[in-house]
């Protein structure tokens, strides 16, 4: 027999009713699509049985056993892997980069198996007009490993529990929607029995066939001409749903539905609050709340969002594994084991991580029994599967971690059975389920519905033409968890107007809905939630400075003091750094660093030629940077064109890297200067120079006083810059007058910067513009 029940809500109490009703559980066979929907029923079974009862065998389809003469069957990433080896042959692009495509196509061939299509009889060659995409598609063919993939050995499961219906003297099917094909011939066979009974999900109010959109349009393509019986819990909610998605009940009086709420938020950060302050004020009436997010992404702002209110929650998606310390950890070890050798920064993380001196030398076994002691064996099976693949391929070590970090990536880590505040689902995990206070979560569309499978290869025609159906068949699916769930006691739909910066278009099924009701808005649900981040700030302090300095001034510090005094405060006198990110990219810093290095070690050495200087420069440089690198190619370019300037400023005699210190105004200042010849000191610069304004020269008001104040305290005459700029390579030279006016200006600049003694938060005494930063520092250090 088929049913449906008049209430969506009450399946799994429906269900429980019968099986008991009908005699001893312990000789049923029951069927339900998910393992949380078998642990809701054995909790139900045993309620309803005073508290202990012989339970029936339940089954989570698509989970069945396997058969005894099968062996386990090949990973998907395996498969991947395999594939990404072929591929390479025919592409050439790098295992890495191909990797992700294997993934690809081995998605599509399980689809295919899904819907009882025979991928290895397709003639990809007609099918696709493309010769590369073609050979791509037929790779997977060649593939044998002795074993069946995950998905065949699901179906295989599933086909294996149809010769053993008759074992059991009654079979139960209830909430699956028939979309697999293994599941659909499983249900057909247990309607056909004389103790079968099939429960369908929802309540269907006609059998036309209106089309892949249609909610039950694979309920409708399995029951081929059969009607349902119905059974008739008391009235729900079902029949307004299905009159807005074109499955009227004749003659049915529809009211519009009082228990929904729906909320349009800013932001999803926004709407990841609202769900929150929801669940909140559920826990609070003593209630359960379920949330049903599409996306993982979601799931995670979610869960975020939850914490900020002490409640805990059980998600279906778990926590991506590559978000645990323990995934970053193999992360780390597997970037830092395909890099260069200069990877102290990667290095340092990983010593933080571990809160240990672990000594990641890459010379000192591999990647994998590396990161297997880093973890402590928590990662052992991922670290085990990724050593296993790695041999049998044959993988290098760069191609055995972009492995491991694909792994790490689509891994994800559950909570552990038991008892949590909220529960967050994905829609094919929600059915059957319900709760007080039920709350969907992105109804945009693209998201809820998603735009279904689609290859990326393939046309929606392509896939027609090979046996595959059109991909609104998954909106289908949705549209009918969507009603189903939308039946629940209080329900809320929430949406974010902007995603990712972009605007959001609403999902076509709250459209569906707002042409036949008003539902209500919550406003006021809305209003609490703004009003949690609408908070007085704490008034700035504006107390008088309190920190008195008297340790030396160093010249390098006086353009600080002068363009940004909180940072000179912070920096040099609490001394805050900021610690070196991994991302951090190679840039004008670096090259730099690296340029005075080399000029400090070619005035410690005898050096012949030009070139010999530029040879340095790219031997440093290659400290930073590959000489692969396009950034290398550019910098080459730069040491050609400076070397033969600094091979003639180390012809001539002088000293490098000068320590300098003197007096001024009861103020101990010093300095260490590039370069001090017999009448000039000189600065090295390999960006822009300062002005002659800067300088102090033309008007009397220095705000760049480093090089006059070094040429003060060296007691020479004149100074000058070694210009190192693309292009403009020359020596910048200022004559005796020049660099007295500079030295005039500077002094006056010191006179006005050393007329306060202590230090703080600026008194805005230079220029109102740091008004807003009492309590920031500006710059990134």
């Amino acid at each position: 027999m088929i049913y449906q029940i008049t209430d969506p809500t009450k399946m799994l109490e429906t269900l429980a009713a019968m099986i008991i009703k009908n005699g001893a559980a312990s000789d049923a066979l029951v069927f339900v699509p998910t393992r949380r929907a078998a642990r809701s029923l054995e909790k139900i079974l045993a309620a309803k049985s005073g508290g202990a009862c012989l339970l029936p065998r339940i089954v989570p389809l698509g989970e069945g056993e396997d058969p005894e003469d099968s062996n386990d069957s090949v990973s998907n990433m395996e498969r991947a892997v395999a594939l990404a080896k072929l591929l390479e042959n025919i592409d050439g692009s790098g295992f890495a980069n191909l990797l992700p495509v294997a993934h690809e196509l081995t998605a599509l061939y399980d689809h295919l198996e899904n819907e009882g299509v025979d991928a290895r009889a397709i003639d990809w060659r007609s099918a696709v007009k493309d010769e590369k995409k073609a050979m791509f598609l037929d790779a997977i063919k060649t593939l044998d490993f002795g074993r069946p993939t995950a998905t065949e050995m699901k179906n295989r499961g599933i086909a294996d529990w149809r010769g053993r219906l008759s074992e059991y003297g009654r079979v139960y099917c209830c909430g699956s929607t028939a979309s697999v094909k293994s599941t659909a011939d499983l249900m057909s066979l247990i309607a056909q029995m004389a103790d079968g009974n099939v429960i369908l999900p929802g309540l269907l109010g006609n059998f036309d066939d209106i089309g892949r959109t249609d909610p039950y349009y694979s309920i409708k393509r399995f029951l081929a001409g059969r009607r349902p019986e119905t059974i008739d819990v008391g009235a729900g909610r079902i029949g307004f749903f299905n009159d807005c998605f074109s499955n009227a009940l004749a003659g049915k009086k529809l009211a519009a539905p009082s228990n929904i709420t729906q909320i349009d938020l800013a932001t999803e950060a926004e709407e990841a609050e609202t769900v929150a302050a929801i669940s909140a004020m559920a826990k609070e009436r003593g209630e359960r709340a379920l949330i049903i997010t599409p996306d993982q992404a979601g799931g995670q702002r979610i869960m975020a969002a939850l914490s900020a209110y002490d409640l805990t929650a059980d998600s279906s998606d778990g926590t991506p594994l590559s978000q645990t310390k323990m995934g970053r950890i193999a992360g780390l070890a597997a970037e830092y084991f395909t890099k260069a050798e200069k990877d102290e920064v990667i290095l340092a993380d990983l010593k933080q991580l571990t809160d240990s001196d672990t000594d990641m030398d890459r010379d000192n076994g591999n990647l994998f029994s590396a990161v297997d002691r880093l973890t402590g064996g928590e990662l052992s099976d991922i670290i085990e599967n990724a050593k296993i693949l790695e041999k049998r391929y044959g993988l290098d070590t760069e191609s055995a971690s972009a492995v491991l970090r694909d792994m790490i990536k689509k891994e994800s880590v559950r909570a552990p059975l038991g008892n949590y505040d909220v529960a967050i689902l994905g829609t094919a995990e929600a059915r059957m389920q319900t709760a007080d206070i039920v709350i969907l979560t992105g109804l945009n569309d693209g998201m809820f519905p998603s735009d279904g499978f689609r290859h990326s290869w393939l046309s929606d025609s392509t896939m027609e033409k090979i046996g595959l159906p059109s991909p609104d068949g998954k909106v289908s699916l949705m549209a009918l968890d969507f009603m189903t769930l939308s039946c629940g006691a209080r329900v809320y739909w929430t949406r974010s107007k902007m995603s990712g910066g972009t605007l959001t278009t609403p999902s076509r099924f709250l459209s569906r809905v707002s042409v036949r009701a008003l539902v209500n808005q919550g406003s006021e649900v809305l209003a609490a939630v703004r009003a949690r981040d609408d908070v007085e700030p704490a008034p700035l302090d504006r107390t008088a400075q309190t920190h008195k300095y008297e340790g030396a001034y160093y010249a390098t510090w006086l353009e600080d003091l002068i363009h940004n005094p909180y940072q000179f405060y912070a920096k040099h006198i609490l001394r805050l750094r900021v610690r070196p990110d991994i991302g951090d990219d190679v840039g004008p810093r670096e090259f730099g660093t690296l340029v005075h290095k080399v000029l400090e070690d070619v005035a410690a050495m005898k050096v012949e030629s030009a070139r010999e200087i530029e040879m340095l420069l790219e031997k440093e440089a290659l400290e930073y940077i590959p000489s692969d690198n396009v950034l290398f190619k550019f910098w080459q370019n730069r040491f050609h064109e400076m070397a033969s300037a600094i091979f003639d400023l180390a012809a001539a005699p002088g000293e490098s890297e000068k320590e300098l210190s003197g007096e001024y105004r009861g103020r101990t200042i010093k300095a260490r200067a590039d370069r001090v010849e017999k009448a000039r000191v000189i600065d090295y610069k390999t960006g822009n120079i300062p002005t002659d304004a800067q300088l102090g020269i033309k008007d009397g008001k220095c705000e760049m006083p480093q090089l006059p104040i070094e040429t003060m305290l060296s007691g020479k005459p004149e100074m000058a810059f070694l210009r190192l700029q693309r292009k403009r390579v020359k020596l910048v030279e200022f004559d005796a007058g020049e660099t007295s006016a500079s030295i005039s200006a500077a002094k006056k600049k010191l006179d006005f910067l050393f007329a306060q003694d202590t230090y703080g938060r600026p008194d805005h005494w230079l220029d109102d513009k740091y008004t807003e930063f009492d309590d920031l520092c500006r710059q990134g250090d």
